[in-house]
């Protein structure tokens, strides 16, 4: 997955996609592959209109150098067609807006919705 390398700090996320639509769920797995701690670290979860996505922040408060950290979230596809698209994964320093990591999560086409 995406790496990040900042400040004496590297960040490693790996994405996993389970589920056949229109209800997913994205598996997240954070690392600290870095020497320090790392503490107090939103994450963001972005996509279009076609997905609505829960909780599409998250807010990390600790990541200790080696350990994996897993985080998840809901992706629900809104599309009655079951388009596929993107989603968006920020993960950005405190206080700062600025993303120190960031990935692209493709999404698997969705079964259609039944009327």
């Amino acid at each position: 997955g995406p790496i990040s390398y900042t400040s004496g700090s590297s960040l490693r996320l790996n994405a996993q996609v389970q589920g056949l639509g229109p209800m997913f769920k994205i598996k997240l797995s954070l690392q600290n592959t870095g020497g320090k701690p790392i503490f107090n670290l939103p994450m963001m979860l972005a996509t279009s209109k076609i997905y609505h996505i829960s909780p599409s922040q998250l807010n990390i408060p600790l990541l200790i150098p080696g350990l994996m950290y897993q985080y998840e979230a809901n992706v629900q596809c809104m599309d009655e067609n079951g388009s596929a698209d993107s989603v968006r994964v920020f993960v950005c320093a405190n206080g700062s807006c600025v993303p120190v990591l960031s990935a692209v999560v493709k999404m698997p086409m969705s079964e259609l919705m039944e009327a």
